[in-house]
């Protein structure tokens, strides 16, 4: 299976899953969109095919970016708090080195 397929299939969990996060029934969902309740059950369990445009109108409903639903938004995320946490460690290491330098001094 291509990465291409993989990521298209993922997308119906994880509009289930921001759905759940947000609180929001399927019921409200299939309201906003227009459609019936069935009809969303079977696009949120990947059973029906999601158009660029409904997937945008799902994405305003969830408040989240339509990108929220692909990999890479995903390794930003991750790349973002690896390097805060690299930031993190830095400053403590540049405060360490820094008091070892004035005890070095002193001596």
């Amino acid at each position: 299976m291509s990465n291409k397929s993989q990521m298209i299939e993922k997308i119906p969990e994880k509009i289930r899953n921001l759905r759940l996060q947000k609180g929001l029934t399927q019921e409200y969902m299939a309201d906003k969109l227009h459609i019936d309740t069935v009809n969303y059950g079977r696009l949120e369990r990947g059973k029906s095919s999601i158009t660029i445009d409904r997937l945008w109108n799902i994405s305003q409903i969830l408040e989240v970016s339509i990108s929220s639903f692909f990999e890479i938004e995903r390794g930003i995320q991750e790349y973002t708090e690896i390097l805060m946490e690299i930031l993190t460690i830095s400053q403590i290491l540049k405060a360490e080195i820094e008091e070892i330098k004035s005890q070095l001094i002193k001596k």
